[in-house]
């Protein structure tokens, strides 16, 4: 069968298999190293909060915890999968939901521990580092509470775009007020 908009040409009999396969490669290699790396930070920052060893250079006896935390979260998570009647793209959207909600706080204590002496003693974010941050996490969390109104039922586009709007205005008469009293330099607010 030829479509008459398609980029590559095949017949639907014979060569769909092939591509099919072709194309589920990478996506299977994808969810692979997905499934590692979420599992293994887990157990990680596990072992941190517990302060039991962990290591990928640690052989297993050495490193149980740390060993069985991650083969446990790699075997819930296969489990999931493959679970018949499980709603995987429900899932999907609700953890990208809750990552994405709990980001502001993620970014602004991030921020606070680059301007932390006591932590990272000379180190510590200048005035350039501290602006140009503040500019790449002010509209990310914004866009960040979007998304936690737009995962309320109801939400209509208008109430979104009038979010917005409000926050711009909120935002540029913060910035006008910070700049009309301190017009020898622009920092980030204290905090």
């Amino acid at each position: 069968m030829k479509y008459p908009h398609a980029l590559i040409e095949f017949d639907s009999e014979t060569d769909s298999k092939g591509l099919g396969a072709l194309i589920s490669l990478p996506l299977l290699d994808a969810s692979i190293i997905g499934a590692c790396a979420v599992s293994l930070s887990t157990a990680y920052a596990l072992g941190d909060v517990f302060a039991v060893r962990q290591s990928l250079h640690r052989k297993p006896a050495e490193a149980k915890g740390f060993y069985a935390v991650y083969f446990g979260l790699t075997m819930l998570a296969a489990g999931l999968v493959l679970t018949p009647g499980v709603p995987l793209g429900l899932l999907t959207n609700a953890v990208q939901s809750l990552a994405g909600i709990l980001l502001p706080s993620a970014t602004v204590f991030l921020l606070l521990l680059c301007n932390d002496k006591a932590v990272l003693g000379p180190w510590v974010s200048g005035r350039w580092t501290n602006l140009f941050t503040g500019v790449v996490v002010a509209p990310a969390n914004e866009l960040c509470l979007d998304l936690a109104k737009t995962s309320k039922p109801r939400c209509g586009i208008e109430r979104l775009c009038q979010s917005q709007t409000d926050t711009l205005l909120r935002g540029a008469a913060t910035l006008s007020t910070k700049a009309g009293t301190s017009r020898r330099h622009l920092a980030l607010l204290p905090m």
